[in-house]
């Protein structure tokens, strides 16, 4: 179940972290750390991806890395769902 907490994590960088997009957004609802405060689970691997996000050279660069570091054995048995 880890890879839906990287399908999470992933939505909010799209909608959080490119300007074009985020400005869509009202703003007290703007930016990546206004989501998924219901899963608080999520939230080492949300900073460890952000910093990914912000520095990939493509989105298929971003999944490939992010998918290497879910099955890393410190996150590999995790379940981001509780």
């Amino acid at each position: 179940m880890h890879f839906w907490g990287l399908n999470e994590i992933t939505t909010v960088a799209v909608l959080g972290l490119e300007p074009s997009i985020d400005e869509l957004w009202r703003k007290r609802e703007r930016g990546y750390d206004n989501y998924l405060g219901n899963y608080p689970q999520l939230k080492s691997l949300m900073n460890l991806l952000k910093d990914l996000y912000l520095n990939k050279k493509d989105f298929i660069d971003y999944l490939d890395k992010s998918v290497e570091i879910l099955n890393l054995p410190e996150y590999k048995d995790t379940n981001f769902l509780y």
